[in-house]
């Protein structure tokens, strides 16, 4: 259940956001009605907005459920709302739409991801699950979960949007069949029909970020998931052929486990008096690029954390210990738009956090005043490891790290 002042919450942050968009201060406005509240910003005269925008957004009291209506008068948009209101009883959801929505009072959306699946001409939407939430995968899906070897899921998949909106998809024709009194989806039905089905990935990011909106694949596991699921092609299985590392020769003897040594150098590790200045070029390069509301700060375990590592490519994939090995990059200086995520997530931390990299543009792995390591992903924020080099054989040999409590802690 929304409360009315957890609505008001919800509108002065979505003002605030539209002010940063637009550039002209921003009021809230909500009116409650009985299902919900019709939520909406007030913008300055002055302001240069395009014709109805901002929307208006209806949250639903009772389920939390989000959706977007024309900047019509309030009593045609609740007019309208009342008619399209999905009739009672609801088909159970994968993730309960409130925890998600309230998380959005104290933290930044980003860095998420939303998967919109379009089925006999609806389309379904589903978003990263991150925090403390209960995931309620439906049956088949939960089945293809428990079935899957140690090491075949990516780091917080069962949390991913895509696997979501599947299990959503699923619920809801199991719901609908219920009620007509049939017995629930088998696997070959539910394969049927996801096959007709058209999947997009979007990824959520800050303003100027060249890696959000729509991306062309998933995550690894995801493509496998959704392949199993006929939603995907199996042409697409190529994206996930298991890449591996021959022997090199270690850099360092005795820094690494030989397995973990051998894949840093495929990467790139090569140490070089040239590495500081490569890692000075990289943090200018982040610091030239300032958030909506604040600015990249450094701190004296950034600059021997990017020297030790500049420039890694890792193409390794495939099964880990405990996690799917993800290709990964250090590049800080492709990661400047991540100001504002960071300070969001060093708030909780207690610590400012700096970028390094990502895995294939779906996280942002970052370094801590501490020398800590995290990776910020749509499935929460993670602690790899207390230094760089324990974060590394981490995401190199497939260790399923910690995922960080809305408290901090892990």
């Amino acid at each position: 259940m929304i409360e009315r002042q957890q609505a008001e919450q919800l509108a002065a942050v979505w003002a605030q956001r539209d002010s940063e968009r637009l550039g002209f201060p921003c009021t809230p406005v909500v009116e409650e009605f009985d299902l919900g509240y019709l939520i909406t910003s007030r913008v300055a005269v002055e302001a240069r907005a395009l014709p109805g925008d901002p929307p208006t957004t209806v949250v639903d009291k009772e389920t939390g459920d989000i959706s977007t209506w024309p900047r019509l008068p309030f009593p045609a948009v609740e007019q309208m709302y009342r008619q399209r209101r999905p009739i009672e009883p609801r088909a159970p959801r994968t993730v309960d739409p409130t925890n998600q929505l309230l998380r959005e009072i104290t933290r930044l959306p980003t860095p998420g991801a939303a998967a919109h699946l379009t089925l006999d001409g609806r389309v379904h939407r589903a978003f990263g699950a991150k925090g403390e939430v209960e995931l309620r995968h439906h049956r088949l899906v939960r089945a293809y979960l428990d079935e899957l070897p140690p090491g075949h899921l990516v780091r917080g998949g069962e949390r991913h949007a895509e696997m979501i909106v599947v299990s959503d998809v699923l619920h809801e024709y199991d719901h609908s069949r219920a009620a007509e009194g049939l017995a629930p989806l088998t696997w070959e039905e539910a394969a049927t029909l996801l096959g007709s089905a058209q999947i997009e990935i979007f990824r959520i990011r800050e303003a100027g970020d060249p890696t959000g909106g729509a991306t062309e694949t998933p995550c690894d596991s995801c493509i496998n998931f959704l392949v199993r699921f006929n939603a995907l092609p199996w042409s697409n299985l190529a994206y996930t052929t298991e890449r591996q590392t021959e022997p090199q020769t270690d850099p360092e003897p005795g820094r690494f486990a030989p397995e973990v040594a051998s894949a840093l150098v495929a990467a790139g590790w090569r140490p070089h008096f040239g590495d500081e200045v490569l890692a000075q070029a990289a943090v200018r390069d982040v610091t030239a690029v300032t958030g909506t509301r604040h600015a990249h700060a450094v701190f004296p375990a950034v600059l021997p954390t990017i020297t030790a590592f500049p420039g890694l490519e890792s193409p390794r994939r495939g099964p880990g210990e405990q996690v799917w090995i993800s290709r990964f990059d250090i590049h800080p200086w492709e990661m400047g738009h991540t100001a504002d995520t960071l300070a969001d997530f060093g708030a909780v931390l207690g610590a400012r956090l700096f970028p390094l990299g990502t895995e294939r543009g779906d996280s942002i792995i970052a370094v801590d005043e501490h020398g800590r390591i995290f990776a910020l992903d749509q499935a929460g924020e993670w602690f790899l490891g207390p230094d760089i080099d324990a974060a590394l054989t981490t995401l190199l040999l497939g260790r399923a790290p910690a995922r960080v409590r809305d408290d901090g802690t892990w």
